[in-house]
């Protein structure tokens, strides 16, 4: 489970004062102040004159467990925001919004960096019914086959599959930093992202190679359990961790076991 985020001793509250000197920023927990003051300013939590609701945004960011990372971080969706005034003003404003982005930034260098890259989809963390349950499994797996359907273009069906499990990844962070949902409840979430990811990812792999979709019959994941010659639970309930994974690889096979480790391809899916 991801660790929560802890304020470092001499973080200020909102309430006291704030005083636009680096040193103000060394007591606050940031390293090398010099270095992230550029990126509070296009947040507007800083300095002293900064945009309404900026003085939260900057303790919130102070009391993560990373401010230098975040602050990069946020200001690097901001950058990259289609209306970075509006996506900085939605986070000084709202708490919940801004409370997942510094969890998420603080907990993970590879979500910050894909929100970076696709800060739009920074703008779903705004509402916290995403994040309230987890998603059954059917119906992830139905929107992952869904994603890739409704894409002729090979490449063009890959990377949005890439994209669902990017976005559901990090739906399940936010509910783990969150807190709340406990270790076996965000390991399940997760096994059940990988099986709609691996349906999914059959269903194209059979297009790909001239099979067509797979028959209602025998459905992508009785296909890899009928390999496996065991269903998916029990090998993950009785392997010790880490022992049964799936991996994506750059060959063309729909499908391979060798040993404990099922492949389809291609690689890019684990790859983003």
């Amino acid at each position: 489970m991801l660790g929560q985020a802890s304020r470092p001793e001499g973080t200020m509250t909102a309430s006291q004062p704030l005083q636009p000197s680096l040193s103000t920023l060394a007591r606050l927990g940031f390293e090398e102040p010099e270095a992230v003051t550029a990126d509070l300013e296009r947040l507007g939590a800083w300095p002293h004159a900064a945009a309404p609701g900026g003085r939260r945004l900057l303790t919130e960011v102070a009391g993560s467990a990373a401010p230098r990372l975040v602050a990069r971080t946020l200001a690097a969706v901001a950058a990259a925001h289609p209306d970075p005034d509006a996506f900085a003003a939605r986070l000084r404003r709202r708490p919940g919004f801004r409370r997942r982005l510094v969890a998420v930034a603080a907990a993970s260098r590879s979500l910050g960096g894909w929100l970076a890259a696709h800060p739009e989809e920074a703008d779903r963390l705004a509402d916290g019914r995403r994040f309230a349950a987890p998603r059954p499994r059917a119906e992830l797996a139905a929107e992952a086959t869904a994603t890739v359907r409704r894409l002729q273009d090979p490449a063009a069906a890959w990377d949005a599959l890439r994209r669902f499990k990017r976005r559901e990844l990090l739906r399940v962070a936010v509910r783990d930093l969150a807190g709340g949902v406990g270790v076996q409840e965000v390991g399940a979430e997760l096994a059940d992202l990988a099986d709609a990811c691996l349906e999914a990812g059959l269903a194209l792999g059979a297009r790909e190679g001239g099979l067509g979709e797979p028959s209602a019959a025998v459905k992508p994941r009785r296909q890899v359990e009928e390999r496996l010659g065991e269903p998916i639970e029990q090998l993950r309930a009785a392997a010790p961790a880490g022992a049964v994974r799936i991996e994506w690889s750059r060959e063309r096979d729909l499908l391979r076991v060798q040993g404990d480790v099922v492949e389809i391809a291609p690689s890019t899916l684990a790859e983003a």
